[in-house]
């Protein structure tokens, strides 16, 4: 599913070789049936006999395989070798691929009653696994949620079996500091946004709303000051009133935050608390250094929970392109002195995303995590020709993902991951996204009585690990509606 590259790739000939392989890799006169041999003399005019089958010189052969994992899409482990599926044909048939009974390899047989009709796409995808996430508004029936786990039919093409979709109950109550706080963010975290319910804020009451199906959740409220709560539901199983209060704080002031003797203004300040239930867990979502914020220049005064350990992280301005986001402070509390603290320059990684004709691909979703400290991140996108610029902290390992945008969506272009790039100093890395197999799944939402779920949004995930640089499967990143029967389809771009 992956191959190895480092800065520079160059895709497109090596997957027109592929697709010229797979038809190369079964020898035949017509329809991809190997023969079998034990001398030349038994091959076709121009073949040879290579481990028992008859090739064209330099034809790479039969593709050996242990497991139809191994094989190419549409194609079947047989016997240690890939063939196409429905190629049954017992070893010793015809050698001219025809049939038996005519000898005649271009005779088209017309279906028959109850056949399934030649244009009817048995492939198997079986081999694939999809997390179906769904989103939908209201309180009744079926929630937002995942469901896991769904794959194809063995030999059953692009069709997902029914996603039976659960009912939900209501998550919800206020969120208050002495008096109901309007306007907060309100998240529910989770490893996969798109499994949960979109992001809500608090109405003019404080009060807040999720329809969920039943389970463990964690929600995260943001004041618009930037001060978090977090709170814990746990077996969730009911129609449940969680209220949540803010915490109360102390000013922890610090800085200045200084560069090459300078002190700096607008950078923003954010904490996120160390240990305990909510450790890894942002506690502010920051305030600004210098003025208007702070009477100091590089100074600043962020009111945090009392009693608690803390990082104290930064992120430059817009526009600043020589500092990246990054740890300021290690584990302080409020009762902490911040001496002034000078920031560090980072390194830049550059260069150019095409898609696999070559052509600059504006608009692709560029994104950094240290595979360390995920809080460390970098995120951007391609402009006008494909150039992008990811400013990130030096010397660390990174997780690297770029996401096509829909338009090289739309051309076959495949998600491309570098799940541990070193990055000690400036460096350039031109990245071509390869070109998958588009391929069309459909599949139907229904209740937990089989009735069908209409006007839902729907997304397909793949469940796949990035083990190496390389070119991964995507789906389309846009959600697509079900239809009035439950019915979806959505096309996903399928690595070789």
């Amino acid at each position: 599913m992956t191959r190895n590259r480092y800065f520079s790739l160059a895709l497109a000939a090596i997957f027109l070789v592929g697709a010229m392989g797979v038809a190369g890799w079964a020898c035949s006169e017509g329809n991809n049936t190997t023969v079998k041999c034990t001398r030349d003399e038994d091959c076709p005019d121009g073949q040879q006999c290579v481990s028992g089958n008859c090739q064209l010189p330099g034809d790479p052969g039969p593709k050996i395989c242990s497991s139809t994992s191994e094989c190419p899409i549409g194609y079947e482990c047989v016997d240690g070798v890939c063939k196409p599926y429905g190629d049954d044909e017992p070893d010793g048939g015809g050698e001219d691929g025809g049939d038996e009974a005519t000898g005649d390899g271009d005779e088209v047989i017309a279906d028959q009653p109850g056949d399934e009709g030649a244009d009817e796409d048995t492939r198997d995808f079986s081999h694939l696994n999809f997390t179906v996430a769904v989103r939908r508004g209201g309180t009744s029936g079926p929630a937002s949620q995942c469901v896991i786990n769904v794959k194809p039919g063995v030999n059953e093409g692009p069709v997902l079996p029914d996603v039976t979709l659960a009912g939900g109950y209501t998550l919800s109550g206020t969120v208050s500091d002495g008096a109901a706080v309007a306007g907060a963010d309100v998240v529910l975290l989770a490893d996969r946004p798109a499994c949960v319910p979109a992001a809500t804020q608090t109405d003019g009451g404080g009060g807040y709303t999720f329809y969920l199906p039943g389970g463990n959740y964690h929600l995260q409220v943001t004041k618009p000051s930037g001060l978090v709560a977090h709170e814990r539901v746990n077996n969730f199983s009911s129609n449940t009133n969680v209220n949540i209060s803010m915490p109360a704080t102390a000013d922890l002031t610090g800085g200045p935050l200084t560069a090459d003797g300078s002190d700096l203004n607008g950078w923003t300040v954010m904490a996120w608390y160390v240990s305990g239930q909510f450790g890894g867990k942002l506690a502010h979502a920051g305030v600004i250094t210098g003025p208007p914020n702070n009477a100091v220049t590089g100074m600043f005064t962020i009111p945090l929970p009392e009693s608690t350990t803390f990082d104290l992280l930064g992120k430059p301005p817009s526009g600043d392109n020589t500092h990246p986001l990054q740890v300021l402070y290690e584990g302080v509390d409020t009762g902490s002195v911040l001496m002034a603290q000078p920031v560090t320059a980072g390194a830049t990684l550059s260069g150019t995303i095409s898609t696999s004709g070559g052509t600059g691909a504006p608009g692709c979703g560029v994104s950094l995590v240290n595979t360390v400290d995920p809080r460390l991140v970098a995120e951007g996108e391609s402009v006008t020709n494909g150039a992008y610029q990811a400013l990130v902290k030096a010397a660390k390992r990174w997780k690297v993902t770029v996401t096509p945008s829909g338009a090289a969506f739309n051309t076959g272009a495949l998600l491309y991951a570098h799940p541990d790039l070193f990055i000690p100093t400036d460096q350039q890395a031109d990245i071509e996204l390869a070109e998958g197999e588009q391929v069309v799944f459909s599949g139907k939402l229904v209740d937990t009585g089989g009735s069908p779920v209409a006007g839902a949004e729907v997304r397909l995930l793949i469940s796949q690990a990035f083990l190496e640089e390389g070119d991964y499967s995507l789906c389309d990143t846009e959600w697509v509606e079900s239809g009035a029967d439950g019915t979806f389809e959505i096309t996903c771009n399928l690595a070789p």
